[in-house]
């Protein structure tokens, strides 16, 4: 080939790949095709939320030593608990947030603007109807729940700290719920990367309250406030610019309502909102169970790890848009397309989770040693289970994904046996060896259903 070809060819390449990081609508005579557009907003999503991961690591690096260091190893324990919280309220949507997406992503792949303004209107309908119930649940909750026993405090101050911390989270989880329309709209239309520039800006503000919380000595309410209230703001910014600006004709309106349409939505939101639940109980309520069963303190050295595993884990960045754009493929009807996108994902996020398991595996240890002092280094135990678990957790990302969209009810079945399963080897497991039984029991819990998992999506792509 000679040199000037060369040459233009890598200059060719070269303003592919500046366009497909542009922010500015899609270049057509690099697209040519709905499939490169498709590909390009992956790109983007990925490219982005991986420099914001950049970002959340030297956040977790800043802000973990300051707040284990301010609120000792007990109350880092309880804040952590506390956090996991929101988890469980992930569900509180009742899964109306996951049909949204699902409804954008399809009403875009059949070019339907009207059946994407009643998808926004009456999620938006819903969901402020959700936050009213939550709200009155939160009140009673505050009033009636014995926090003391559930976090195990017998000091009055202490158990009045944390009463009001949780209600602050419970207060930004409610007003959240709304407002949360405008990240589903973003992804549903594959701009992760725009709704990644706002979680941006919701980072670096959480990261500032932190540190600023934790160099006045602030209490456990201004800790969560400052973690949790920066969020709702930058969310409530994010909604006027996109339903105000961005997308006028897709602002919520109440003309659009249908009861038809809203059961509609709760129905396949109930899918949803098992999904998010049982992941709570499968994966997510280590710290709970640990607490209840090691102590306040044996939930520190967990919690540790387990910020370094979820701050090192990327491979969700590859779902975000891969379950938007899988269901748009299919609902245009291009199954060799969809097998395509899928298996090169699929080959993605098993190099990603085997890059993270080599880190936990080989610098898991020094790292955390410097990173928050030599009490909290975890045993062999724990780490190797954080980085199998890495494995798992990737392999299942791209079925999520795939089935999130297509045979949800079959997701469900999976992920309700693996979470029993799960939930049901913690307590046993921590009990006879400590903390660690708690991820191995999640190792456990999920990989003997791996296999079953893989053959449904085998099915919806047409290979059975």
């Amino acid at each position: 080939m000679p040199f000037w070809t060369d040459h233009i060819l890598i200059k060719t390449k070269f303003k592919e790949f500046c366009t497909m990081l542009l922010i500015s609508p899609f270049d057509k005579k690099f697209s040519q095709s709905r499939v490169g557009e498709r590909y390009t907003r992956i790109f983007r999503t990925v490219l982005s939320s991986l420099a914001i991961r950049g970002f959340g690591i030297v956040a977790a690096v800043v802000t973990t030593p300051l707040t284990l260091g301010y609120l000792g190893a007990d109350r880092f324990g309880i804040w952590m608990t506390i956090n996991s919280i929101t988890a469980l309220l992930s569900f509180a949507d009742f899964g109306v947030g996951g049909g949204l997406l699902n409804a954008i992503s399809k009403a875009d792949g059949r070019g339907d603007r009207v059946e994407a303004q009643r998808a926004v209107s009456n999620a938006f309908v819903v969901l402020v109807i959700v936050a009213l119930i939550l709200a009155t649940c939160s009140l009673l909750a505050y009033e009636w729940l014995s926090w003391g026993t559930i976090f195990d405090l017998s000091n009055e101050g202490e158990v009045d700290e944390v009463r009001n911390a949780v209600a602050i989270l419970l207060a930004c989880t409610v007003v959240s719920l709304p407002l949360s329309t405008v990240h589903r709209v973003q992804h549903g239309f594959q701009e992760g990367l725009q709704n990644n520039l706002w979680q941006a800006v919701i980072n670096i503000g959480s990261t500032v309250g932190i540190i600023c919380a934790a160099f006045s000595q602030a209490s456990l309410p201004w800790l969560v406030l400052a973690s949790s209230g920066v969020p709702v703001l930058v969310t409530l910014v994010n909604c006027i610019y996109e339903f105000y600006f961005n997308r006028q004709w897709l602002r919520p309106r109440i003309s659009f309502f249908s009861s038809k349409i809203a059961r509609d939505f709760l129905q396949t939101g109930s899918y949803f909102a098992a999904l998010q639940l049982l992941a709570f109980v499968g994966f997510f309520s280590d710290n709970f169970v640990i607490g209840k069963i090691l102590g306040s303190g044996a939930v520190a050295a967990y919690a540790v790890v387990f910020k370094l595993y979820s701050t090192i884990f990327i491979v969700q960045f590859i779902m975000v848009p891969l379950w938007p754009a899988l269901n748009e493929t299919i609902s245009r009807g291009e199954l060799s397309e969809a097998r395509q996108i899928y298996e090169r994902a699929k080959i993605y996020c098993l190099i990603g989770g085997v890059v993270i398991a080599s880190i936990l595996i080989i610098f898991g240890r020094p790292l955390i040693e410097v990173w928050v002092g030599g009490d909290f280094i975890p045993s062999w135990a724990l780490i190797t289970g954080f980085a199998v678990w890495s494995l798992i957790a990737s392999y299942y990302a791209t079925i999520s994904a795939l089935l999130s969209g297509h045979s949800l009810n079959k997701l469900l079945r999976v992920i309700c046996a693996a979470a029993i399963i799960s939930f049901v080897l913690k307590i046993i497991m921590i009990t006879w060896f400590g903390v660690s039984g708690a991820i191995w029991a999640a190792v456990l819990g999920y990989g003997i259903l791996i296999f079953y998992a893989r053959q449904l999506t085998q099915r919806v792509l047409g290979y059975l």
